[in-house]
């Protein structure tokens, strides 16, 4: 590497620091930051050995790309240490990073969402009856009390249930 090469990469290291916690926030910190850290700074090594200055767009432009897709690389490599299913969010909401992948991905990204909700729904089955029940109605968007109002139960023993519902299901997911 040349010492314009060096330069250029001096000059933007605090955009790799900046990238990197942007990224650590779209993925809901599931990554560690000196992660995404390492990873942009290897993304702005590759861009200032591969940049051409003739190009029409800045270094820090092309760095900002490579740094991404290095980001991207990353994430399809590993995503399956980073997916998990979150019984707190609505099932058919889309995922954060969602916006900032490829369309071919946010296909795959939609098949593993339905094999997580198939796998979801098949541990839901081996709960008794009424956990059961709860579990699809909150996962139909009712709220407690709208639940506790159709089985005629109190809505604080909705809760119970629910929450009772919510731990058997992350020890059999975990």
């Amino acid at each position: 590497m040349s010492t314009d090469d060096n330069t250029l990469i001096l000059d933007n290291i605090n955009l790799a620091y900046d990238v990197a916690w942007k990224y650590y926030n779209k993925f809901q910190h599931k990554i560690p930051i000196d992660e995404l850290q390492s990873i942009c700074l290897l993304g702005l090594t590759k861009a200032g050995k591969t940049y051409n200055s003739q190009l029409t767009f800045t270094f820090s432009t092309y760095a900002y790309k490579c740094m991404i897709n290095e980001i991207l690389l990353y994430y399809r490599q590993n995503k399956k240490y980073f997916m998990d299913i979150s019984l707190y969010t609505d099932v058919n909401e889309d995922i954060q990073i969602i916006d900032m992948i490829s369309d071919d991905l946010i296909i795959e990204e939609e098949i593993e969402q339905n094999l997580n909700l198939k796998k979801l729904k098949e541990y839901i089955n081996c709960l008794d009856n009424r956990l059961q029940i709860i579990m699809n109605k909150k996962l139909q968007g009712l709220t407690m009390q709208q639940i506790a109002d159709e089985l005629s139960i109190s809505q604080p023993q909705v809760s119970r249930d629910y929450n009772k519902a919510i731990n058997l299901l992350r020890n059999k997911l975990l």
